[in-house]
């Protein structure tokens, strides 16, 4: 079970970049407070896609790295 209450996006990312070993960066200007975010039995893959998706943000792979940037309108 991953749970995290109260944190800041980029700090959340870095919890996964210390995880999973990929290196990811989060577009300059974005900031998110996450107030709750729980996965149970789910991949890494499915936890990110969670805390991006439901935030007005995505992900794209570019040149090796997770980017996370805004979703455009």
């Amino acid at each position: 079970v991953l749970r995290f209450s109260g944190a800041n996006l980029t700090d959340i990312v870095d919890f996964f970049r210390d995880f999973t070993g990929l290196n990811f960066m989060v577009e300059k200007g974005i900031e998110r407070q996450v107030h709750d975010l729980t996965t149970k039995e789910v991949t890494a893959a499915h936890a990110i896609e969670q805390l991006t998706l439901t935030r007005g943000l995505d992900v794209k792979i570019d040149g090796g790295v997770v980017v996370v940037f805004a979703r455009k309108k």
